[in-house]
C-alpha cells in the first residue's frame, strides 16, 4: 500500500508514490514538534508559525518549532529542497526536481514524518496554506 504525495508542478497537481503511512497533527492533545532547517530562511519560519498558529486555534495544542537537527517519525518538516538537502525522501526530492516553476512544493508523509518542502524559497509557505485548506 502506497501513500501519496502530492506536488504542485506546473500550475497542475501530480501524484508521486510514497512510502506508506498516516499522520496526525495532534495526538491525545499534544501536538508534534515542526523541525526547520539550520538557518532558516524567513518564509520558512513564517510557514512553521502559521501552521503551528493554526494547528492550535482549532486544536488548543502549541507545536513547538525547533530548528536544525535531524527529522525524526512524528515530526513535521518544513523548509526549502536545498535547505533540507540530503535527509528529504527521494519521492518528494524527485517531485521537486521536475518541477518547472518555482513555487511548486510537496506536501505528504514519508519516513514517519510529515514533509511540507517548497522547490524554492516561499514555496513551503504556500504549501502550509495549501496543508491548512486541507483541515
Amino acid at each position: 500500500m502506497k501513500r501519496l504525495i502530492t506536488a504542485l508542478v506546473s500550475g497542475a497537481l501530480a501524484a508521486v508514490a510514497a512510502e506508506a503511512g498516516t499522520f496526525s497533527f495532534v495526538e491525545n492533545g499534544r501536538a508534534k514538534p515542526i523541525r526547520v532547517p539550520d538557518d532558516p530562511a524567513l518564509s520558512t519560519l513564517t510557514a512553521a508559525d502559521e501552521l503551528a498558529e493554526y494547528v492550535r486555534k482549532m486544536t488548543g495544542a502549541a507545536m513547538p518549532v525547533v530548528t536544525g537537527g535531524t527529522v525524526r517519525a512524528g515530526m513535521v518538516a518544513i523548509g526549502t529542497l536545498d535547505a533540507l538537502g540530503d535527509g528529504l525522501p527521494r519521492a518528494i526530492a524527485d517531485a521537486l526536481a521536475k518541477a518547472t516553476r518555482k513555487e511548486a512544493s510537496a506536501l505528504g508523509v514519508a519516513d514517519g514524518a510529515y514533509w511540507i518542502v517548497g522547490r524554492e524559497t516561499a514555496a513551503e509557505l504556500k504549501g502550509v496554506y495549501r496543508q491548512l485548506e486541507r483541515f
